[in-house]
């Protein structure tokens, strides 16, 4: 789950822990991603507090006891470790309880309907390439395969996948802007629910729950039934 991994990750960060990859991945992810710097910042004042007042309290303890009782520091040690339990507890409750949470809870990978790979077989062009890669989760791959696509032959349905592929790769800004461009009125198009629905959970991400809740009301009551308790659950908790 993304909240344990960040939890472990903002643990290994306060302790210097990191190693040369993980510190360098921290720092880019910290630049441009928002909410990751303000929860890491948030995780990194609690640690402190909790540092010092476990100082405070040990050096106090100290003081009470005479040189050679002073192995009694061992009496800390458990303390110290369910402090530490219990800011991670805290802190998953904090991922999971924050609107952004929800995105990851009701997020799955939309199935690839249009060209299901056929065992055995090797993709003839550029289109069934990145289809294939889609299917196997390569997804940055396929995503620069639908791209090469879309530069001479446009497709709604093939940007929607486009989109998805983004999505997936994590890259939630670009596959915004392709789904916004995305023609939801248009009867040919043949993602149109889906589309309001993966945008839905993007704007949850970005903290837009007032454009999330409108898309998903919008679903709600014109959609032809995609994701319908998904949608209604996830209106419940966004309340």
């Amino acid at each position: 789950m993304e909240a344990e991994s960040d939890i472990i990750l903002f643990r290994k960060k306060v302790l210097g822990q990191l190693s040369n990859d993980e510190a360098q991945a921290f720092e880019q992810r910290f630049e441009t991603d928002m909410e990751f710097q303000k929860s890491y910042l948030e995780y990194k004042e609690l640690f402190e507090v909790i540092s010092v007042s476990e100082k405070q309290e040990l050096k106090n303890h100290l003081k009470t006891v005479s040189e050679p009782s002073a192995k009694k520091y061992q009496y800390w040690l458990p303390i110290a470790a369910t402090i530490l339990l219990l800011v991670g507890a805290f802190w998953m409750y904090r991922f999971n309880a924050q609107p952004q949470g929800l995105c990851e809870t009701y997020f799955d990978t939309y199935p690839n309907v249009i060209a299901p790979a056929t065992r055995g077989s090797e993709p003839q062009n550029v289109l069934e390439k990145a289809y294939r890669n889609y299917d196997s989760g390569a997804f940055e791959k396929a995503a620069l395969e639908f791209e090469k696509y879309l530069q001479y032959q446009a497709n709604s349905d093939v940007s929607f996948y486009h989109a998805m592929a983004l999505l997936n790769a994590g890259r939630l800004g670009e596959a915004k802007t392709i789904l916004e461009s995305l023609p939801k009125d248009d009867p040919d198009f043949a993602f149109a629910d889906e589309t309001q629905w993966y945008l839905a959970l993007i704007y949850i991400k970005l903290e837009n729950t007032t454009q999330a809740k409108s898309l998903l009301f919008q679903l709600e009551t014109e959609g032809n039934g995609f994701k319908a308790d998904e949608i209604k659950s996830l209106l419940s908790e966004l309340d």
